[in-house]
């Protein structure tokens, strides 16, 4: 988002003004494609610079005008074969930070204006495809009908009720059916699902049931039904050295230091934590609303959130000296 890269960024200018040589490099990274909200497959960029993404399982994802991912970024002079390669741009790196507004009700729940993450959530995410067949909306009598639209709204349904027996969350963003008119019984329906957990057994657990709910709803509607995965992402423990870091920087810039909270969105620390020491810093969000118009944060909470970057960052370099000093890095 805007408000880590300008921090970022600013971040590196004042090293700069400092005009003192850091003991360790300092990189400033603006990842591509961390929402994934044209192809579905989020944290792209940081995927392929943490090893986890395969180009042969992402390259004929298809956006809503039928374009393939690989073709997408090959209009952008980029070859997804090479993304492996992103592997080296890591290499010898002892320490990530990321600076995100919540987007959710905690910290303003807690009258807190910033916070340590403990880690991001698991996630399932594919596409349910179900298959009936088109008919005409007058002539087709209910009992004879096989409406995949109506058994992927029941399935949507059983998967929301799974989610909530699980202390997980579930979310069905889209779905699309053809023919797709008023007087058609729709033949077939993709639905884009979205399932999210702390725990991988919980996650794991919900999955499971959601293909079971699939499955018992194609057969009631008389439909079949077919699973395309599209991203999975294991949940993700930050480092705690580091997060304790975060912690006391928070408390230094004016805030609470607090219990860190977990992040049920995902963000590039997610894939970048696999391989490399992680922490993140979220502002609270007041409005508690993201990805809508009325998203913001107030500026004291961005004050002490950018502080507090800041100070993490300085305790860090600080850290990399002393060892630098001693030889170990």
């Amino acid at each position: 988002g805007a408000l880590g890269l300008m921090t970022a960024l600013e971040t590196v200018r004042q090293l700069a003004r400092a005009g003192t040589t850091p003991p360790i490099g300092v990189r400033f990274v603006d990842w591509a494609d961390e929402e994934g909200a044209r192809f579905s497959r989020s944290l792209l960029g940081s995927s392929a610079c943490a090893g986890t993404l395969d180009p042969d399982e992402v390259r004929d994802l298809r956006d809503a005008g039928g374009v393939k991912l690989a073709d997408a970024l090959a209009q952008c002079g980029i070859d997804l074969d090479e993304a492996p390669a992103a592997v080296e741009r890591l290499r010898g790196a002892v320490a990530y930070l990321e600076l995100h507004i919540e987007q959710g009700p905690v910290l303003l729940d807690a009258g807190r204006l910033a916070a340590a993450v403990s880690g991001t959530v698991g996630v399932e995410r594919h596409l349910m495809t179900f298959t009936g067949q088109a008919a005409h909306a007058g002539s087709t009598p209910m009992r004879l009908r096989q409406d995949s639209l109506a058994a992927a709204a029941r399935a949507a349904l059983a998967i929301r009720d799974s989610a909530i027996d699980h202390s997980g969350v579930a979310t069905v963003g889209r779905m699309q059916s053809t023919p797709g008119v008023i007087t058609a019984v729709a033949g077939s329906t993709e639905m884009q699902l979205d399932q999210r957990h702390l725990e991988s057994g919980e996650l794991a657990a919900m999955f499971a049931e959601a293909q079971e709910a699939c499955r018992e709803a194609a057969a009631e509607f008389n439909c079949t039904v077919e699973q395309r995965d599209v991203f999975r992402a294991a949940p993700t423990p930050f480092d705690a050295a580091l997060v304790e870091l975060v912690r006391t920087s928070v408390q230094e810039a004016g805030g609470e230091a607090g219990e860190p909270i977990p992040s049920g969105p995902l963000h590039d620390a997610t894939e970048i934590g696999r391989v490399v020491p992680t922490a993140m810093i979220f502002a609270q969000s007041d409005p508690p609303i993201s990805h809508a118009p009325i998203e913001d944060s107030p500026g004291r909470a961005l004050a002490v959130a950018i502080d507090a970057y800041g100070r993490t960052v300085g305790s860090v370099l600080v850290g990399a000296g002393e060892m630098t000093s001693k030889g170990a890095v």
